[in-house]
């Protein structure tokens, strides 16, 4: 298996798919990718209730894994809310005749979306366990390659946020995911 990414060097990742990462995150503007590879890209206001529920709940967290456990829901309601907006009616799974087309998501986007997502939590300092690393790739000769968002807590454990738009994303110990 090979890997790569979870490091500092989240500049990069957006620079790979064409992106900025000054512009990716911009007071309560987010940049999100769809259509397959990040093949576009459209800004948003990060949508009132993600706001109100990360400021009222991820203080609450007592340690990291109960932050990581927050963290599912928040996920889930931000990709629901960015969908509402964009007009994202995600296929679960990947499909060939999905490619290019703005309402459908891959795993390069979803990593981009969390990453998104997490850059705006740390920039308002909701993140109290953890740090943002940049999105990790793994593949294999008998997989596809699989991105992730990723998070790294005091302990030094690195965590992949791996979402399925329209489902509930996993949070899963990088040494463990995609094995």
């Amino acid at each position: 298996m090979f890997s790569g990414g979870g490091d500092d060097n989240i500049a990069g990742f957006f620079r790979m798919y064409g992106g900025y990462l000054r512009d990716a995150v911009k007071g309560s503007t987010v940049t999100i990718a769809s259509g397959y590879g990040a093949k576009f890209k459209r800004k948003v206001t990060m949508p009132r209730n993600v706001r109100q529920w990360a400021r009222r709940y991820l203080p609450l967290a007592k340690n990291a894994a109960e932050e990581r456990f927050m963290l599912l829901d928040l996920f889930e309601l931000f990709e629901h809310e960015y969908g509402k907006v964009l007009d994202i009616n995600d296929s679960p799974g990947i499909s060939w005749w999905a490619a290019g087309v703005i309402a459908e998501l891959d795993c390069v986007d979803e990593a981009w979306n969390a990453t998104i997502l997490l850059m705006w939590l740390r920039d308002h300092d909701l993140l109290q366990f953890h740090t943002v690393k940049s999105p990790m790739w793994k593949m294999s000769f008998t997989r596809w390659n699989h991105y992730a968002a990723i998070i790294q807590d005091s302990q030094g454990e690195r965590w992949a946020i791996d979402g399925q738009y329209g489902k509930r994303p996993k949070i899963i110990n990088t040494k463990r995911w995609y094995l």
